[in-house]
């Protein structure tokens, strides 16, 4: 029998890594730009608190929110692109803070634009906004460039750096082995361009901590997988995975019996990403009828060819991976998802701020990626606006950009969704999306839906 320890499961999800159609209620042209639009007739959620403002309009003036008020109460300016809201209900705009646009296996190279914009196109249907890229390259602020310039539709895009490293392939990232090349490295990478730094696994200590210093005296945040010690650790901005954070812990741990580390990370002031549904996902591809189900599912349909042929019961990664005895490990990967998600409650529970992200690699897809990792934070505990707050005010926050985005309120960047139900009822209505503004414009559901790959 090939069974797995949590450390060896953990390495293969790392080398694996290494708004669904619905008749629109809504009015309105195709697209509009955001300076010419008000939004009548809407229930908003504004995530200031865990509240609705029903019966509202939202006026927009040069990409910004300068009202919200009761229906009636803004008068509509001549020649203003009104938009009726049918009594829906308005979000900030969802972000994804982990993917890897277009990402394939080591061996098999890396992405092109053709397939990172493929991915980029599936996220604005959707209702996200925002993406972060966690193993940038110079497409990829190609890429941030031709979507900040209107030059490309997508959602507002974050490129981390290449990830630092000590020993994996070139492909990864550069090597950082002592404080030296730490600091040559982070200057080459400010220098370039990246939003912020990636550090893939274990570092030296001292390289790390010159990584950190570093990055943070050029005022970029540094996010990763966690270090050789905890000390090291809570020095990143955020921690990629649950599954990463639980190596903070002792195997097997029961997590609501270490008070005293939850409190160390809470007061260390890091996020945490937990990243639920692309571990989720394993189990279901060491059985026939569970991975059937889920190549034949409607979540999955927009999983890139490469990638369903990867995971395709004849030459799915995990089960070779693992090799013949690939099944005996389905109960291990079930229950280690959900101890994962008891996890990622502690640590909301405990105070420790939550950001949304997927991975979305495998059949986890990107774009409607966001909408399971939402039902997975409810299911493992989180009220709706709890994790409403992971795709929205988080991710703002983390950007320190909190006084403009992630909230719906005047002042802030008119970045939101409108969706066909109330998600603080029902986390699932966030998949009902009627329409998205963001970067200026105003995308219908029929825009949206135009977007999708064909």
């Amino acid at each position: 029998m090939n069974s797995l320890s949590g450390r060896s499961a953990v390495s293969l999800i790392a080398l694996a890594t290494a708004a669904c159609a619905q008749p629109s209620l809504f009015a309105g042209q195709d697209t509009a730009a955001a300076d010419t639009l008000l939004i009548t007739n809407v229930n908003v959620i504004p995530m200031t608190s865990d509240t609705v403002l029903e019966n509202q309009s939202v006026l927009i003036e040069n990409g910004r929110i300068m009202q919200v008020g009761p229906e009636g109460s803004i008068p509509v300016p001549a020649g203003r692109q009104v938009i009726d809201g049918h009594d829906g209900y308005l979000i900030p705009g969802l972000a994804d803070m982990h993917v890897h646009l277009g990402l394939k296996l080591p061996q098999d190279g890396l992405a092109n634009r053709a397939e990172m914009e493929r991915d980029l196109s599936l996220y604005l249907p959707y209702g996200v906004t925002m993406v972060r890229q966690m193993r940038g390259d110079e497409t990829a602020l190609e890429l941030r460039e031709a979507i900040a310039a209107g030059e490309l539709p997508g959602p507002r895009l974050i490129v981390a750096s290449p990830s630092l490293n000590a020993s994996l392939p070139d492909s990864f990232g550069p090597h950082v082995t002592t404080p030296e090349e730490a600091v040559t490295v982070v200057h080459a990478l400010a220098e370039t361009g990246y939003d912020l730094v990636k550090v893939h696994q274990d570092l030296p200590d001292e390289a790390f901590n010159a990584v950190i210093d570093t990055a943070h005296m050029l005022g970029l945040p540094v996010a990763g997988h966690t270090q050789g010690t905890l000390a090291d650790t809570l020095r990143y901005d955020s921690i990629e995975h649950s599954e990463e954070v639980s190596h903070l812990f002792e195997e097997g741990a029961d997590f609501s019996q270490s008070p005293e580390l939850l409190m160390m990370m809470k007061d260390g002031g890091v996020t945490v990403t937990p990243t639920l549904i692309v571990f989720e996902t394993i189990h279901k591809y060491l059985t026939d009828e569970a991975l059937d189900a889920l190549l034949a599912s409607d979540d999955a349909r927009f999983a890139s060819t490469y990638w369903r042929d990867v995971m395709s019961p004849e030459t799915n990664f995990f089960r070779l991976s693992m090799g013949p005895d690939y099944a005996v490990n389905e109960p291990y990967f079930r229950s280690e998802s959900e101890r994962l998600q008891d996890l990622t409650f502690r640590l909301n529970d405990a105070g420790i701020p939550l950001m949304l992200g997927t991975d979305a690699v495998g059949l986890v897809a990107p774009g409607v990626s966001v909408h399971q990792e939402l039902e997975l934070l409810v299911q493992a505990g989180l009220s709706p606006f709890e994790a409403l707050h992971t795709a929205t005010v988080v991710p703002s926050e983390w950007l320190e950009e909190s006084d403009s985005r992630g909230q719906i309120a005047v002042g802030m960047e008119a970045d939101f969704v409108l969706l066909d139900g109330n998600p603080l009822a029902d986390i699932s209505a966030t998949r009902k999306v009627a329409g998205v503004v963001t970067g200026g414009t105003w995308y219908s559901h029929d825009a949206l839906q135009a977007m999708l790959p064909k």
